[in-house]
């Protein structure tokens, strides 16, 4: 859950930086590279492949497990955001897929954003709170 929450917190500070900066002609686009072979994932403890393994079982997405991409594939995503025409000039948008990404339905891919990804309450809020975090301390 912390993982999720924290992919989470990113997409909602991005959206709410494109809402304060867009007028500027800053853009800020937010993206899932997919699950990428680095070879990271030798530091993995096997207790902790085996949580990420059973986060999402093999019965509810069958083929989730062959999905993985090289760092080739892994970058394409991120390649395309930061070069392509087609995105310039934009941004509050979530790609995956080397597109643009669609309200996903957990039950047939993991490919997509959930509802929640866009909450502009909650972006704001994020945004407040990082900005009492972070303040100079006056000591």
């Amino acid at each position: 859950m912390a993982y999720a929450s924290s992919k989470n917190a990113k997409i909602w500070f991005t959206n709410h930086l494109e809402r304060l900066y867009a007028s500027q002609g800053v853009h800020v686009i937010s993206l899932h590279p997919g699950a990428v072979e680095t070879g990271l994932q030798r530091f993995h403890s096997p207790e902790s492949l085996e949580v990420m393994k059973a986060a999402i079982p093999e019965s509810e997405l069958p083929g989730l497990k062959n999905t993985y991409k090289s760092i080739e594939q892994g970058a394409a995503t991120t390649v395309l955001a930061a070069i392509s025409k087609a995105f310039e000039g934009k941004g509050g948008i979530y790609l995956d897929e080397c597109q643009v990404a669609r309200l996903h339905d957990l039950r047939k891919t993991a490919a997509g954003y959930a509802a929640h990804a866009f909450d502009e309450d909650n972006e704001r809020k994020l945004w407040e709170m990082s900005l009492l975090m972070t303040a100079p301390r006056e000591d």
